[in-house]
């Protein structure tokens, strides 16, 4: 797929947005995606997640962003670059955004202080989808035969596979 912007360059980034209902898909090559996102600036970032509902005005962005440390001079920002798309790390605090999943990973170490300031943790503590529970509770019985079976627990084996041959029947 080519870019939407230029035409000329392999699309790298895509962005699918649902608001009301009304979705919209832009493809776009990195160099593109730089130079519309800088362009934009943090405004349109700032009411894209304010339609989540998440910020109140873009003082609250400027505050999140500024307690996270991403608004800090540039001098010590390490000289990552990703090896799939070539963003570098000064050019991720700069923009705000990641140039592919990659990015994620190269970024890692320096991504995760700033996810945990910026959304007070890691770790998901919201609504978990429908059956969630259920699933999690079959891996666990799945995970404790397999524990009884390795010390030779033969019979409290048999009662945690009866308790999931129950749980998988309810499901």
């Amino acid at each position: 797929m080519l870019c939407q912007n230029c035409n000329k360059n392999p699309a790298t980034y895509r962005s699918i947005k649902n608001i009301n209902g009304q979705v919209t898909e832009t493809a776009l090559c990195n160099a593109c995606r730089r130079t519309l996102h800088d362009n934009a600036g943090l405004n349109n970032l700032a009411k894209d997640l304010s339609t989540f509902g998440s910020l109140n005005s873009f003082a609250d962005f400027l505050n999140m962003v500024s307690s996270s440390g991403l608004d800090r001079p540039s001098d010590n920002v390490p000289a990552i670059v990703c090896p799939n798309c070539k963003t570098t790390f000064a050019e991720f605090r700069k923009s705000l955004y990641v140039g592919c999943g990659q990015c994620y990973y190269t970024f890692f170490e320096q991504l995760l202080p700033m996810l945990e300031t910026i959304q007070h943790g890691i770790s998901h503590v919201g609504k978990t989808p429908k059956g969630r529970e259920i699933l999690d509770e079959l891996r666990n019985l799945e995970q404790e035969i397999r524990k009884a079976i390795v010390m030779e627990r033969y019979e409290d084996a048999i009662v945690l596979r009866e308790q999931l041959n129950k749980l998988k029947n309810k499901k």
